[in-house]
This record gives C-alpha cells, structure tokens and sequence, in this order.
C-alpha cells in the first residue's frame, strides 16, 4: 500500500520503488516536487502531471509512480544527483510545453 496525500497514491517504501526498478533517491525527489506542486496548487499539480504524462507518452498515474521515460533519461544521463537532475529535466520540460510552475 502507499501514503496518499490528497488524490495521489506515494509508494510507501523503497522496497517497494525497488520492486519497480525505480531508484529510491530518484523517487524521493519526484514525490518532492508533486508535493511541492500540490502546496502550491492542486491545478498546477494537474496540470503539471498532465504535461508530463502527455511528454512521456504515459497514461498511467504517473504522479503515483515515476514515468518510465524519466527513469530512463535519469538512466540515459548516467543517474546524476537525483533532486537537481529532477528539477532540471521537469523543468525543461515544461518550458518545452510552455509552462514554468517546478517550484
């Protein structure tokens, strides 16, 4: 089971983003930044998570589990300091879509 804040279900432990081939730094920083999408705005969380879904091509919950494409850019980039490699990529991605709102 995971933590739910607000709509979205967080994994609740590393085992767990271990069991999905998901680095557990890589998803502590992405729960960071949904959060911090979420204390600012529940729009700009939607909509944030909509332009990063529609990028990666991904329709699952992508706020619950990271976007199998960012794992593999993260991967692709030779796994960089995960909290600063996040807030980068997100944030060139959605420049790209015409919206500044990684806080």
């Amino acid at each position: 089971m995971g933590v739910k804040t607000r709509a979205w279900l967080i994994p609740a432990s590393s085992e767990q983003s271990r069991g999905n081939r998901v680095p557990p730094q890589l998803l502590d920083a992405w729960t960071a930044i949904v959060g911090e999408w979420d204390w600012l705005s529940p729009a700009i969380r939607e909509r944030n998570v909509g332009l990063i879904q529609r990028h990666y091509h991904d329709d699952r919950d992508v706020a619950a589990w990271l976007p199998s494409g960012l794992v593999r850019d993260w991967s692709r980039d030779g796994s960089p300091e995960p909290s600063t490699w996040i807030e980068a990529k997100l944030e060139s991605i959605l420049s790209d879509e015409g919206h500044r709102s990684v806080a």
